[in-house]
């Protein structure tokens, strides 16, 4: 039993480590589970008649081979070919070029991953989205470059940096409304005929012999509710109310880069830790051990 005893604080320490180790990944995992967020929809022309044309952008390398983009009919505007990376190791901007599929006035480009249903990043221009659309000459994008404020600008930056000129969306002039012009109401007047008054013929009075009068006694008479004193609000005791909608929150796009947490690294630093001490343990034990059986072999 005393020979086991090393076994166990050994593996104890081992099962320690391997946990320590395993959480350590599994903090790896949930930092790193949103590696697609660092790449953007940059700047979109839908004018030009060129072509269209979507910008995308990244500050770390991305492969981004198989990616699809789609408009707000959910189109298929483009595929990405393969090899395409995003990052400094080849370029922080990728320009897709979109053809004439993108609405003048007002459309949505959307950015999917290369399974077609996760959605990374989207921009809504025109009608229904945060900006106006763009004029010849000008574009929609975020500034500074991969941010989460969409401006539309005076002057393209394809391929290159988004710089500060922006073009203000003109605001729309109500237009007055009509009042209605009263209709005349015609009335009509009827003259009314007078009718003849007959004459009565005078009728002879019968003059009646004495009658008993008989004396009525009082009835009670029973008061009964009228059914028009209840109003119907009383009856049903119902009364609307009138929900005041709650204001909705304007969607925004928010991205983070992922970083690796310092707790993984102390976890890891720790099972490390855990196995030299386990190891260091194991072997004292057993170096003492070994002594006591020598000096026993002696005293026999």
């Amino acid at each position: 039993m005393f020979n086991c005893c090393p076994k166990f604080i050994f593996f104890s320490h081992i099962y320690n480590s391997l946990l320590g180790l395993l959480l350590s990944f599994i903090l790896l995992l949930l930092c790193s589970s949103n590696i697609y967020a660092q790449v953007f929809i940059n700047e979109i022309n839908s004018f030009e008649s060129s072509g269209d044309w979507v910008e995308l952008y990244s500050n770390e390398n991305v492969d981004v081979s198989g990616w699809i983009l789609r408009d707000g009919a959910t189109t298929k505007v483009k595929t990405i070919p393969e090899g395409s990376i995003i990052g400094p190791s080849s370029s922080n901007y990728l320009i897709i070029d979109a053809g004439s599929r993108l609405n003048v006035d007002k459309d949505i480009v959307k950015l999917f991953e290369a399974d077609d249903v996760t959605l990374v990043d989207q921009i809504t221009y025109g009608e229904g989205g945060n900006i106006c659309a763009s004029q010849i000459g000008e574009s929609v994008g975020r500034l500074p470059d991969g941010s989460t404020s969409i401006v539309r600008f005076s002057l393209q930056t394809k391929s290159s940096v988004n710089i500060d000129q922006q073009s203000l969306c003109p605001t729309p002039t109500p237009s007055p409304t009509e009042s209605p012009t009263p209709t005349p109401t015609a009335t009509t007047t009827s003259s009314l005929t007078p009718t003849p008054t007959a004459s009565l013929t005078p009728t002879k009075t019968l003059t009646p012999k004495s009658t008993k009068t008989p004396t009525l006694k009082p009835t009670s008479t029973s008061t009964t509710e009228s059914l028009e004193e209840f109003v119907e609000g009383d009856i049903l005791g119902i009364q609307s109310e009138s929900e005041s909608p709650s204001p909705t929150e304007e969607s925004e796009e928010s991205t983070e880069k992922s970083k690796v947490s310092i707790f993984s690294i102390v976890f890891i630093v720790l099972g490390i830790s855990f196995v030299g001490f386990s190891g260091f343990a194991f072997f004292k034990q057993k170096r003492l051990n070994n002594n006591e059986g020598e000096k026993n072999k002696e005293i026999i």
